[in-house]
């Protein structure tokens, strides 16, 4: 075990070396805080004093902070429409329905109102704060590979005591531990300038309060946490899915090249169609790759998956398919490393 987190350590001492990689956590870092709070700086939003603005609206939600909120008929309207229009295009059973209305009953009313503008701000910028991750991520483990490949190390390290095990391992790990390092900094990075701009107000408010159509009893925080495990569990995945390529390609270029098309094009595929396990699958390789319209709206979609007659919330069955999928790829990219014919 010693040798094994001798081996991780350096293995991310060289990722954190490597000048690229730095320069690209730097700018991830510097874009994912800067659209945070880039809507109320002059040229960036067609209004005026939009600070002068900001600090009167949050002044006035402070003050009514506590109050109920009773005039829920809307709120019950648009569920009933929302779910009538997924049982007519046959996204949910009946049963499933059924499954959806009772967790929207359970959620508690009436609502206390609470300021959630910090919280608010964050969600809103999570898909472009996903996309970020994913671009970094990318970047900085395409060369994990490759580079033993360029340099001749990779046959001495195939040779070597440890090359087929312990060394292997300590790079899988590290690509995975990386990943969800980095989406770990990024996304608290993004939350603390959002909460530190917009006021960390609200934090027992119902996450209904931003997303109305949510069905689940959940608070604005416990959303922001669910939220980031669902990414952290997309990036295992992604990251796992980089690795396997680059020791496949033996080239950072190709690998980094194929993954942007894997960010930029697999999150935009939905297939609207009324064949439930087509629906399925569009929805599954939308869970692994960044969302690029609502990172918030998909995590607690009304939509449940039915496995077996059991039904699943998507934050649940999407987190749970890219850990175990993530897992499969790591050991695959190992399986093909080891086997790599090095001349």
């Amino acid at each position: 075990m010693r040798d094994l987190c001798t081996l991780m350590g350096y293995e991310w001492k060289k990722l954190l070396l490597r000048k690229g990689n730095v320069i690209v956590l730097v700018i991830s870092l510097a874009l994912v805080c800067f659209v945070q709070f880039s809507l109320l700086l002059p040229g960036f939003t067609p209004h005026e004093n939009m600070w002068e603005q900001m600090r009167e609206v949050r002044a006035y939600e402070r003050a009514r902070a506590g109050n109920e909120i009773t005039a829920l008929h809307e709120y019950h309207a648009n569920f009933a429409e929302t779910l009538a229009f997924q049982l007519e295009r046959g996204r949910v059973s009946q049963r499933g329905g059924d499954w959806v209305t009772q967790q929207h009953e359970a959620v508690p009313t009436p609502w206390i109102f609470y300021p959630t503008a910090g919280f608010g701000n964050f969600f809103s910028r999570s898909a472009f704060m996903t996309l970020v991750i994913f671009t970094a991520v990318a970047v900085s483990i395409a060369p994990l590979f490759p580079n033993e490949y360029r340099t001749g190390v990779a046959a001495l390290q195939l040779a070597s005591k440890y090359g087929k095990s312990k060394l292997v391992t300590a790079k899988l790990l590290t690509a995975a531990t990386f990943g969800l390092m980095v989406a770990l900094f990024l996304t608290l990075s993004a939350l603390g300038t959002s909460l530190a701009v917009f006021g960390a107000d609200g934090a027992r408010a119902m996450l209904q309060l931003y997303e109305p159509l949510s069905i689940y009893n959940l608070t604005v925080v416990q959303g922001a946490v669910i939220l980031f495990a669902n990414i952290a569990a997309r990036i295992l995945f992604f990251s796992a899915g980089v690795v396997l390529l680059s020791a496949k390609l033996r080239s950072a270029f190709s690998t980094i090249i194929i993954a942007f098309v894997w960010i930029f094009m697999a999150g935009m595929i939905f297939i609207p169609v009324a064949i439930p396990w087509i629906f399925t699958f569009s929805r599954l390789v939308i869970a692994v790759t960044p969302d690029m319209v609502s990172p918030v709206r998909s995590t607690f979609s009304i939509v449940p998956y039915e496995i077996f007659g059991v039904f699943v919330p998507p934050f649940i069955f999407e987190g749970v398919f890219s850990l175990v999928g993530g897992i499969g790829l790591l050991c695959c990219a190992g399986w093909v490393f080891k086997r790599a014919q090095v001349g």
